[in-house]
């Protein structure tokens, strides 16, 4: 759970997507081992690549996130995804590892909500390269079955100190036109408080 920061708070976001909700989870968010989570966003990360520049393939140019975009280069990790649900994960993107074609990006329907899953995005470069910053656009406008205009509302659940990626997590959608940082959560108190101090609005 330390990994997503998600171990006393998968339960309840899992019930939260299967009765209408969103997810959108990226880098290593599905190395959480709660077995309802598990259930929902339907794929385990075990093990990681180390940082490199690979080639990003679109597998569903067709699909509503997808469309209009051409295959891009970045230099991140890559998460290998193990499924954890036998229904089918509507895989969107991937790359060329070591000889191997390995799953990046997925979408599901879960219950009645929806699940969007890239292993993309543990470099901070990655969050600024233009096609993932697309992407993740994407992904809420088609998690959240968004239809009018104005800003994509986040909350990031999580404000751990390692690596400060929760800090990292909410300058960039701070920065990021379109995006509004709307909550900020931690089960660790102190961490609340380093969010509150960073964010007090």
């Amino acid at each position: 759970g330390e990994a997503c920061g998600l171990a006393d708070t998968a339960g309840v976001i899992e019930a939260w997507v299967r009765t209408g909700g969103a997810l959108v989870a990226f880098a290593n968010a599905s190395a959480c081992d709660h077995a309802a989570y598990q259930a929902m966003l339907g794929a385990r990360c075990t093990g990681v690549s180390p940082v490199a520049p690979f080639n990003v393939n679109i597998s569903d140019p067709g699909h509503e996130v997808k469309r209009g975009f051409k295959d891009h280069r970045v230099t991140d990790r890559l998460c290998y995804l193990r499924k954890t649900t036998e229904a089918d994960l509507h895989w969107l993107l991937s790359a060329n590892w070591q000889g191997q074609l390995v799953p990046v990006a997925y979408v599901r329907e879960y219950g009645n909500g929806r699940v969007f899953h890239t292993v993309l995005g543990s470099e901070p470069a990655t969050h600024r390269h233009p096609a993932f910053v697309k992407l993740l656009h994407r992904a809420m406008w088609w998690t959240t079955r968004a239809s009018r205009p104005g800003p994509v509302r986040f909350g990031v659940v999580g404000y751990g100190g390692a690596f400060s990626m929760g800090k990292c997590h909410a300058d960039t959608i701070g920065q990021t036109p379109g995006l509004e940082l709307t909550a900020l959560c931690d089960v660790d108190m102190h961490r609340v408080e380093a969010a509150q101090k960073d964010y007090p609005e």
